[in-house]
């Protein structure tokens, strides 16, 4: 097997590509302190493809949407259909939303959350010893 020749500039700019390599490492890693400590999580390896979420720091509601569905069905503690569900959620002002489509998320995360099961189409109820997180 014949011996690798390389030219004094290939060795150059090989040379040079291994330094710019090593300066966008060091530059992810700085990028991904900063978004850490933005709490942003890792995210994508390039931001161009989607853009950046805001940290979530003006949260509307303390409890999650399925927390709040659990903590009416213990307080009224009978079987409601998800359309009852919503309107009280909303209407009482339980849980607050920017949702258009409210009532959809209501009804996937009900059928989703394992501390409920459904009694009839579209009515659903707690089952015993669900607690609210």
């Amino acid at each position: 097997m014949p011996a690798r020749v390389t030219s004094p500039r290939v060795k150059r700019l090989r040379r040079k590509q291994s330094k710019i390599y090593n300066e966008i490492r060091g530059l992810d890693r700085e990028i991904g302190r900063l978004r850490k400590d933005l709490g942003l999580g890792r995210g994508r390896r390039n931001p161009s493809v989607a853009p950046l979420r805001r940290p979530n720091a003006r949260r509307l509601n303390e409890l999650t949407v399925k927390d709040a569905i659990v903590k009416l069905l213990k307080e009224r503690r009978r079987p409601m259909h998800y359309k009852e569900i919503t309107e009280i959620l909303l209407e009482e002002g339980r849980y607050r939303t920017r949702s258009k489509n409210f009532l959809s998320t209501v009804a996937i995360t009900i059928m989703r959350d394992r501390r409920l099961k459904k009694v009839k189409p579209g009515v659903y109820a707690l089952r015993k010893g669900a607690k609210v997180s």
